[in-house]
């Protein structure tokens, strides 16, 4: 009698044993099929090109619009910049997809190239803008004249406020 009920008792522990691996497996194979099913963001798109009156060294960004809004949409400063090759003067810049960063490049927007001051260079924007697609495209721009800074300021009154 008493060999039958440690029989039992270790016939139930075996069996808790075995329900709770089933478990622990139930669960990890519901957690990477929930994973699998999870698409990665969308990659980002590079634009590229000529870029002659830029200055090697100086920092593109590129700006996404959708008509109402625009919002910067890179941020490397290793790899969005202007270089020499081949004695011409190009740039390359990586442009965020709107999973990447909320806002940016999907299909309909319309991307801004904007070529930072810095380093006695004043900056300049691109004269046309490219469509977002998820892909490398070759864009040769043409940069308008410098863009002036302006620094404002205050100046008080008879009474000293500003």
């Amino acid at each position: 009698m008493v060999q039958a009920r440690l029989r039992s008792l270790v016939d139930r522990r075996k069996a808790h044993r075995v329900a709770l691996l089933l478990g622990t497996l139930v669960v990890f194979s519901m957690g990477a099929s929930a994973q699998a099913e999870t698409p990665p963001p969308a990659i980002p798109m590079t634009v590229y090109g000529d870029a002659p009156g830029a200055t090697p060294g100086q920092r593109v960004i590129a700006l996404v619009t959708d008509g109402t809004k625009m919002q910067v949409c890179s941020n490397d400063p290793a790899y969005d910049v202007v270089l020499s090759s081949e004695g011409k003067v190009v740039y390359r810049v990586s442009v965020h997809s709107d999973q990447q960063t909320k806002g940016c490049g999907a299909a309909g927007r319309q991307v801004v190239l904007y070529f930072a001051p810095g380093a006695g260079v004043d900056g300049r924007a691109a004269t046309t803008t490219v469509g977002w697609q998820q892909t490398v495209v070759v864009h040769n721009v043409t940069l308008t004249a410098a863009l002036a800074n302006k620094g404002y300021t205050p100046l008080p009154t008879r009474d000293g406020t500003y």
